[in-house]
């Protein structure tokens, strides 16, 4: 008598043929464990579906299966440990064999049961199944249904973001340099724009806005006045930003205005309190001045 136990995401709209083919051949055991990884974020573009959405999916199939549902864990050891207890917990028989696929989970069980790699009729992608889900909404009440479960069903997010105060010395003055956005009302605000995966940093993203709408490149270290939640009106109460702040200085020049700004202008510092700002841009100027009170003027490049 034998337990068969299988693994996986089945992060997939159904079954495909790989799925069926592998869990096919572990059904003919006398007892058959579906374990579902479960990822920490719910409802992110690599693990769309909670595992209820799963369970019930693979109980359409193998509805005589025990389906369990395990967390994701840091390390490979702890994960393996875990899964190790969750199967006797479950199992009815002494003998366990685990089952898997391509691109399975056996390079990462380091367990005590031994493992049966099933050759592939076909291959599979799930990153492709859900890009095809992504490029085809369909109209009936069944998906607008789950779009809502879907994102009913995340954390709230904070979407990071980058504003950089470019500072100058000219005439005896202090001049920040502001634009305003193309197609938008014309209030004005700091270079920035969104942190990329891509950014390793913060300070990265900085330089990579602060470029992208000015075309000027930074020598020196961005300082970091701090960061801030701020007001904007595409934020909802569940997606909220939280921007980055940072200043630099420059020679005076002036500056074409690029990306999604229309237009780029040195204001002068001591008359910021005039400008008409965009959203939070205010806050952030208030900030600026704040960031250099304790620094003495003049070594903070101000002049009397």
């Amino acid at each position: 008598m034998q337990t068969s136990v299988v693994i996986g995401r089945f992060q997939v709209p159904d079954l495909h043929e790989g799925h069926r083919h592998l869990l096919d051949v572990a059904n003919q055991a006398d007892q058959l464990i579906i374990v579902v990884g479960v990822h920490v974020f719910p409802a992110s573009r690599d693990h769309p579906m909670d595992f209820d959405s799963r369970r019930m999916m693979l109980e359409k199939y193998y509805p005589q299966a025990t389906i369990l549902g395990l967390n994701d864990t840091a390390s490979d050891r702890v994960w393996s440990a875990h899964l190790d207890a969750l199967i006797q917990a479950h199992t009815i028989f002494e003998s366990v064999i685990l089952y898997a696929g391509r691109d399975s989970f056996s390079s990462h069980y380091y367990g005590q049961f031994s493992v049966h790699h099933v050759a592939q009729i076909e291959q599979h992608n799930g990153q492709g199944l859900r890009q095809k889900v992504r490029d085809k909404p369909l109209d009936s009440h069944d998906f607008r249904h789950g779009v809502v479960y879907a994102t009913q069903a995340k954390y709230s997010t904070f979407y990071m973001t980058v504003d950089i105060a470019l500072l100058c010395q000219y005439e005896g003055r202090t001049w920040v340099l502001l634009g305003y956005k193309k197609h938008e009302p014309k209030r004005w605000c700091f270079p920035g724009g969104f942190v990329d995966a891509g950014d390793e940093t913060t300070e990265l993203a900085a330089r990579r806005e602060l470029y992208a709408e000015t075309a000027y490149q930074s020598k020196d270290d961005l300082k970091l006045v701090g960061h801030f939640r701020i007001k904007d009106w595409r934020q909802t109460p569940d997606q909220q930003l939280i921007t980055f702040f940072y200043t630099t200085w420059c020679d005076y020049t002036s500056f074409k205005a690029a990306n999604h700004l229309e237009q780029l202008a040195w204001h002068s510092l001591e008359h910021l309190d005039q400008i008409n700002f965009a959203d939070d841009h205010a806050m952030l100027y208030q900030q600026l001045i704040a960031y250099y009170i304790p620094i003495p003027l003049q070594d903070a490049g101000f002049r009397a």
